[in-house]
């Protein structure tokens, strides 16, 4: 199959699983790798086909700015009867290709000229509030760097599956506070 995009790009890329971790029994997060560089901006999202499902497309965030390494992480829930989250959740390990399309969407960091902004997110919408929030205040981001308050929501403490990376973002961008919001535990 032809492989060509428009402007050079390729109509699709093969990634390859570098990093697999399940943080729940639905939920995991990978590392993807693809074997060309895949241009994307932070809050795009990209379509994701697996061997098991010749065909079948699901979009998926991305959940990281882009970074000087190439890698993609997708934070990914199997839903009952979605063959590709079950097969991406539960059947896919580090080894394992995949097949990425282009990098889709509107809501993006480029797209933010404030300089204060506030990002709300629960379960894997987590994804591109954290790739915005990681873009607006980076290091190497042209000044003024912005102040991002993320607000990340579940129903239990349990349910908060990236707090622990978030966390360590956070350490490391002064500009960035994380808020984890608690619905279903009193106190």
């Amino acid at each position: 199959a032809a492989r060509a995009g428009t402007a050079g790009e390729p109509a699709w890329w093969l990634a390859e699983v570098t990093e697999h971790e399940l943080r729940a029994p639905d939920l995991a997060v990978l590392a993807l790798r693809p074997d060309q560089p895949l241009p994307y901006l932070a809050g795009q999202h990209v379509s994701v086909q697996v061997p098991r499902w010749p065909r079948l497309w699901r979009e998926y965030s991305v959940a990281c700015a882009p970074a000087a390494d190439g890698l993609l992480r997708l934070h990914v829930r199997a839903v009952p009867g979605g063959g590709v989250s079950t097969a991406l959740v539960h059947q896919t390990r580090p080894g394992d290709t995949v097949i990425l399309g282009r990098a889709r969407g509107e809501m993006t960091a480029a797209a933010i000229r404030s300089a204060r902004v506030v990002c709300v997110a629960g379960g894997t919408g987590l994804a591109p509030a954290k790739a915005i929030a990681e873009a607006l205040t980076s290091p190497v981001r042209p000044h003024p760097q912005c102040a991002v308050r993320l607000f990340f929501g579940a129903r239990t403490r349990a349910d908060l599956y990236d707090l622990p990376d978030l966390r360590r973002l956070a350490d490391t961008r002064p500009g960035l506070t994380v808020v984890p919001v608690v619905s279903g535990e009193p106190g």
